[in-house]
């Protein structure tokens, strides 16, 4: 499995998104799922110098209406990724993937499941 040693800007595919969550909603949202242990969660990072959350979630056709302050990031878009393994105080991995971010074994967060974990509905691209 490739690993990132250092943070490193990664290109979003095809395979997979971004919904950047501000942190304020993002690290209370992440505590709270991971705590109750009933879903399996995607890669979740965490960028102080943003304020930004990152969930990697599965890429389709379903768009939503995502609460204000929140962005889909899609195919093409170029992110800086904390590195694997190293936290620091400005990146780091909540839930660190578990393979590579190019591989198709990648778990990631279904955007559905996420919207109702944000508590909002389907809706057109914001």
């Amino acid at each position: 499995m490739t690993v990132l040693a250092v943070p490193e800007m990664i290109r979003i595919g095809d395979a997979w998104h971004i919904v950047a969550i501000p942190a304020t909603r993002g690290r209370p949202l992440f505590d709270t799922l991971a705590a109750e242990g009933r879903h399996r969660l995607g890669p979740v990072a965490y960028s102080a110098s943003s304020g930004q959350t990152y969930w990697l979630i599965r890429a389709g056709r379903q768009y939503y209406t995502w609460p204000r302050g929140c962005r889909l990031l899609t195919a093409g878009v170029w992110v800086t990724l904390p590195a694997l393994g190293v936290s620091t105080r400005l990146a780091t991995w909540l839930q660190p993937p578990t393979a590579d971010l190019y591989d198709t074994d990648l778990h990631l967060t279904g955007a559905t499941w996420l919207a109702a974990a944000l508590d909002i509905n389907p809706g057109e691209p914001s």
